[in-house]
Parts: structure tokens; C-alpha cells; sequence
């Protein structure tokens, strides 16, 4: 299918959020007007093709190998973060996606997750949404229910980051930490079980985020997820991020807890994507 002036749908939106990846300030509206088709012309003209702001497959295809090389920041907030100014967030340019968290536990939503999503939707930016399992205070099922009766499917399909189930640190002194260690079976199974059930909720699999300190040493290495996507967090900026056991590459690396972004008040989480969000928006399948 060729997209061209006047088309309409998805495939437009997601040609928009594609160029706003590659620094073209338009609006994703999923409607191709005129300043989607002088961004589509300027791409063609810097890539010697034919401007003739059609995006058939030779075009679509450069754009994706574009993108391909092209590694993206990210934030992720909760309601520690306050009200986000969203506008000033995408405005800036430096910010092409962004992981809202959503529940934690079979009980807990969090306060900003409604009106985060619904300014994600208005302003554009690519986003997802995590949960944060909880081992032992709640029962895998639950924790899947209550993450998708708050989430709504229809808001994560194609278009979005896979949901994310936040595999961490279960507390500060460490007791809840020592019982993942001495009952990693079971605590491996219950998280199977979680990520089985999202994945049939949902219709695609959810990404892990974790560190390797957590994944080795407390959750001592669960074999069986290896296939799963991966987030991981490490702050040592000059080596890299050290990955959890069973993963030889990630989509995500959080390498910040500490920064500034205009539109956050205070400290932020920060993340780089390898390749641009649309390469990796998961589609039902």
C-alpha cells in the first residue's frame, strides 16, 4: 500500500511517528496533509529519491533502515514524578518515548496512570506501561487481572511498547529479596504464570525489566526467559549495562535515575531504545 497526500488510518500515524523519530517536528494524527508531505518529500530529497512525497516500499524501507541505526531516548515516570508536562516533554525533541508505570500487585494502580496515558495519546509520543510484580504479597493471576482491567487492551495494540512486568528489588532491608532467594522455583513459576497470562490478555508478550544484580543473585538466574525482550537497568555509564543472565542484547537500557528533562519536575529516569521506537512496536500476533 502507498501512502500519500490525503490518506487517512493507522498506517499514516505510524509513518508520522516514524519521522518525528528522525527529528521532522509534524503532527501523528494518522491524517498524511501537508506537513506530513513536505517532511516526506525532504526525506526523499535528502536520500536522493524521487520527491514526490508517495511512501511506497522503497521509501518505507530506507526510512526503517534509518531507524535501524538510530538509538532513542526515553523516560519512564510514576506518580513519585508529580504532573508531567507533556507538551513541554514532546516539544523538546530529545524525548521520542515514554513507560508510564500502571499497577503493582494485584490492588495498587497508580494515581497519574489515566491521565499520563491519555496525554501520551493526545501529544503523540510513543509509550508503554509496566507493572511491578509483586513475589509474595499477591497471587500471579490477580497481579495479570488487575494490570488489565487497568490498562484497557485496546489502549496497548499495535502502535505501542509491549507492557512491561518490572522484575526488581522486592524491598529496602532486604527480607522480601531473601525469601525470592529461597523459594526461586516457585517465585520463577509465579512469574511464568503472570507473563502467560498477559501475553493471552494482551495477545503478545510483555518485556522484562530488571537489573543483573537482581536476576543473578536474588532470583538466581530462571532459566525460560531469555526469549522475552529485555529493559535493563545499570547506571555505569562508560561500561555499558551488564545484562541478566540468559540475554545476549537488549531493547532498553535505563542509564539514568538522576536526570533532567524539561517538563519533569525534579529527577527522571532516562533510557536509550537500540534502533527508533517503531521498530520495535510488537503487533498482535
Amino acid at each position: 500500500m502507498k501512502l500519500k497526500l490525503n490518506s487517512k488510518g493507522e498506517e499514516v500515524k505510524a509513518l508520522q511517528k516514524k519521522l518525528i523519530s528522525l527529528g521532522y517536528t509534524i503532527a501523528s494524527d494518522g491524517s498524511y496533509g501537508n506537513q506530513t508531505l513536505v517532511a516526506v518529500k525532504a526525506f526523499q530529497s535528502a536520500h536522493h529519491l524521487l520527491p514526490d512525497g508517495i511512501v511506497g516500499p522503497v521509501t518505507m524501507s530506507i526510512i526503517d533502515t534509518e531507524l535501524s541505526s538510530k538509538d532513542v531516548k526515553g523516560i519512564d515516570v510514576s506518580q513519585a514524578n508529580g504532573v508531567v508536562a507533556w507538551d513541554t516533554v514532546a516539544a523538546g525533541g530529545d524525548v521520542s518515548f515514554a513507560i508510564i508505570k500502571c499497577t503493582e500487585g494485584a490492588t495498587y494502580q497508580d494515581p497519574r496512570f489515566r491521565s499520563n496515558l491519555s496525554e501520551l495519546q493526545r501529544v503523540g509520543l510513543t509509550y508503554g506501561a509496566y507493572h511491578f510484580f509483586r513475589f509474595f504479597s499477591s497471587d500471579s493471576l490477580p497481579q495479570a487481572k488487575n494490570l488489565k482491567n487497568t490498562a484497557g487492551v485496546s489502549n496497548f495494540g499495535s502502535g505501542t511498547l509491549p507492557l512491561v512486568v518490572d522484575v526488581e528489588y522486592q524491598d529496602v532491608n532486604g527480607t522480601t529479596n531473601a525469601q525470592v532467594t529461597a523459594n526461586k522455583d516457585k517465585c520463577r513459576e509465579r512469574l511464568r504464570i503472570f507473563i502467560d497470562q498477559v501475553s493471552q490478555d494482551f495477545g503478545r508478550a510483555p518485556m522484562i525489566y530488571t537489573n543483573a544484580d537482581f536476576w543473578n543473585n536474588v532470583l538466581r538466574s530462571p532459566a525460560g526467559f531469555e526469549n522475552l525482550p529485555l529493559w535493563v537497568a545499570d547506571y555505569r555509564l562508560s561500561q555499558g549495562p551488564a545484562l541478566p543472565t540468559g540475554w545476549s542484547k537488549y531493547k532498553i537500557w535505563q542509564y539514568s535515575s538522576t536526570s533532567h528533562i524539561a517538563g519533569v519536575n525534579g529527577l527522571v529516569d532516562v533510557n536509550v531504545m537500540k534502533g527508533a521506537p517503531p521498530l520495535y512496536l510488537f503487533d498482535h500476533s
